[in-house]
């Protein structure tokens, strides 16, 4: 069934779209004003700082995280993103997880942040990044002045190879220890224990990370070592991407991470603390 004529014709339509046109035409400044102060209230809105504390996700995994009970957490990373807050003005509270589970609450939201390197499969689809690299996680292998070096991690296996306590080198311990390698490898309690074993023969290789290892080596030197990169993992921002604001978010703690970075490189300081109490969960 058709609908009825309508009862409007051309002679009443035309008269009418010329007088509403007419109006706006008149209150076209007044019309873009109202919308470009609705447009900015949003954006001001997003560009302040959220009203509760985001949670970090921090896993202890010295020397970028060091967690220690009732102490906020302290490590190149930690240290990173302690200063990148307090620059932005955001106010924060660090939440410890075993790393797979702080995995799966970034993705769900349940902590909104976290300093890591880009791994897709880890993190989920609920994430974005920063556009600016914070830092680059160096592994490197030591062996004794004039010994041929490694150049990959293939050709780390079938030997004595001293590996850190309690760290995962992303993920090339895991590819090390193999059933037919595994009895290469030896533990290490310490940058300073590994170079003394490196020179003394107990091992053939010592793999380490470079800032820690030049830090020891400087403070206690041992002769007779070398070492070349064996690889390096850059390490962004991570945020939560359902969180409201989370774009303009990430913004602020990059212009907070630029703020420290540059009061870093013109006089090293100790970094700021807040009253934020570590939470193990």
């Amino acid at each position: 069934m058709g609908l009825p004529d309508s009862p409007i014709t051309n002679d009443v339509l035309a008269p009418l779209a010329k007088y509403l046109t007419g109006i706006i035409m008149q209150n076209a400044k007044y019309i873009a004003g109202l919308l470009l102060l609705y447009f900015s209230i949003i954006n001001i809105s997003y560009a302040t700082a959220p009203a509760e504390p985001i949670t970090i996700g921090v896993i202890h995994y010295p020397p970028f995280y060091i967690l220690k009970k009732n102490v906020q957490p302290t490590g190149i990373l930690a240290n990173i993103v302690t200063q990148s807050f307090i620059n932005a003005d955001v106010q924060f509270r660090f939440a410890s997880f075993p790393a797979k589970r702080l995995l799966h609450n970034l993705d769900n939201g349940h902590i909104q942040f976290f300093a890591g390197t880009v791994d897709p499969k880890s993190y989920g689809t609920n994430v974005i990044y920063s556009q600016m690299i914070i830092y680059s996680v160096v592994v490197q292998v030591y062996g004794r002045a004039g010994e041929a070096l490694p150049q990959n991690i293939e050709q780390l296996k079938q030997k004595r190879l001293g590996l850190l306590a309690g760290t995962t080198y992303g993920k090339i311990r895991g590819r090390l220890s193999t059933p037919d390698n595994k009895n290469y490898l030896t533990r290490i309690n310490s940058y300073r224990s590994g170079a003394l074993m490196l020179k003394k023969g107990h091992i053939d290789l010592f793999l380490a990370y470079k800032n820690s290892m030049d830090l020891t080596l400087i403070q206690n030197p041992v002769e007779g070592l070398h070492s070349s990169i064996l690889q390096q993992m850059p390490v962004y921002f991570i945020l939560n991407k359902n969180m409201p604001g989370a774009k303009q978010l990430m913004l602020r703690l990059e212009t907070g991470f630029k703020k420290f970075a540059q009061q870093f490189a013109q006089q090293p300081t100790e970094p700021q603390t807040q009253d934020s109490r570590l939470e193990v969960q």
